[in-house]
């Protein structure tokens, strides 16, 4: 047998890889090893008929009226169901309130609108009275200075 297989089998890889416990590394050595080496392979085919033959000397066969117990409980269920709801409501999904918070929208969207151009005309008048009173402040500084340079004569 190989060194290599020998060190990984002694190691417990094959019977870690068999239950599943070995991390995402370990899993790939393990899966290279079963490609490369036909020992560690039949060991763990081995492995994993020795757990089958565990699994089914320690199953336990369910007693056979469990089954017509099982059945019956879930159609008891099924039956008792159909009782408390015997008979679906079909609700409308287009009422007038979609169509009254339709038309709460629109007038909404006109508000806006209206907010807006008034805005505007403020905003146009502000703007003109602005551009007054600086034209009145730019007059009354060069009637300072005519006057100021008159009293300097």
């Amino acid at each position: 047998m190989n060194e290599e297989v020998k060190k990984y089998l002694d190691s417990g890889l094959a019977e870690s890889y068999v239950l599943g416990l070995t991390t995402p590394e370990e899993r790939l050595v393990a899966e290279s090893l079963v490609a490369k080496y036909p020992e560690f392979r039949a060991e763990v085919e081995a492995i994993e008929i020795a757990l089958e033959e565990l699994a089914v000397s320690n199953s336990v066969t369910p007693p056979k009226h469990l089954k017509a117990q099982i059945r019956d409980t879930l159609f008891a269920s099924e039956k008792e169901a159909n009782q408390i709801l015997p008979e679906a409501k079909i609700i409308s999904l287009n009422t007038d309130n979609t169509n009254s918070n339709q038309q709460k929208y629109k007038y909404l969207v006109a508000a806006s609108f209206a907010l807006l151009a008034l805005s505007f005309s403020f905003n146009v008048y502000f703007t003109q009275e602005l551009n007054q009173v600086k034209a009145s402040l730019n007059d009354l500084k060069a009637s300072r200075d005519d006057f100021a340079s008159a009293l300097n004569i």
